[in-house]
C-alpha cells in the first residue's frame, strides 16, 4: 500500500468564509484523518488562523504583495523552496493569487498541482483571467464547486476530464455553536 501524498494548501488568508473557509475545513479536516496536508497563506490573518495551525502546524507566510516585482519573483522562489525541502507531493491552490503564484512555484518544484475554480472570474481583467487559464491547463486536476462552474470553464475550453465537481461543505456544528449563541 502506498503513502498518502503529503499536500500544501495555498490560499490569500484564512478569514472565515467562502474559499478560505472551505480550505481550512478541508485541511484540519485531513489531518483529523491522519494526513500529512499544511497551509501557505499570502496574508497570516483570519478566523481560521489559529485552528488550522494547531491542527496542521505552522502556516506558511507567502510574502507577495504585488503582483509584477522582482520581490514577487523572489517569494515564489521562496515558495518554490519550501515545497522541495518539505517534500510536499501536491499543492492545492484555491483562490486566484494561489492559482497564479502557487501553481508557478510548484512547477519550478516539479510538483503536481490542483487548481480550485469556485467563481466565474468574470470580474477579473482579461491578464488574469489568461493567466488563471495557463494555471488550470497545467493542473494535474481542476476542483469547482458546482456544475455550472465547471460547464463554463469546459466551454471555454478546459479539457473535460480534467475538472471535477466537489461542493462546499457545510460544518454543521458551526451553525450549532451559532444558534446557541443566539438564544
Amino acid at each position: 500500500m502506498s503513502k498518502p501524498p503529503k499536500v500544501l494548501h495555498i490560499i490569500y488568508d484564512l478569514m472565515r468564509g467562502g474559499t478560505e473557509g472551505q480550505c481550512a475545513r478541508t485541511a484540519m479536516a485531513c489531518r483529523r484523518m491522519g494526513l500529512d496536508h499544511r497551509v501557505a497563506v499570502f496574508v497570516r490573518s483570519g478566523y481560521f488562523l489559529g485552528a488550522v495551525e494547531a491542527a496542521c502546524g505552522p502556516v506558511y507566510e507567502i510574502g507577495i504583495r504585488k503582483f509584477f516585482s522582482l520581490h514577487t519573483l523572489r517569494e515564489i522562489w521562496r515558495l518554490k523552496s519550501y515545497i522541495c525541502r518539505e517534500g510536499f507531493d501536491i499543492v492545492h491552490a484555491w483562490d486566484m493569487d494561489a492559482c497564479i503564484f502557487g501553481a508557478l512555484a510548484a512547477r519550478w518544484a516539479d510538483v503536481p498541482y490542483i487548481t480550485s475554480r469556485r467563481n466565474l472570474a468574470e470580474v477579473m481583467p482579461a491578464y488574469k483571467r489568461n493567466i488563471l487559464r495557463f494555471s488550470d491547463t497545467g493542473a494535474s486536476a481542476v476542483v469547482v464547486n458546482a456544475n455550472a462552474v465547471r460547464d463554463h470553464f469546459v466551454a471555454c475550453g478546459l479539457d473535460p476530464e480534467k475538472v471535477h465537481v466537489i461542493p462546499n461543505m457545510l460544518d454543521l456544528d458551526d451553525f450549532n455553536r451559532a444558534a446557541e449563541a443566539e438564544d
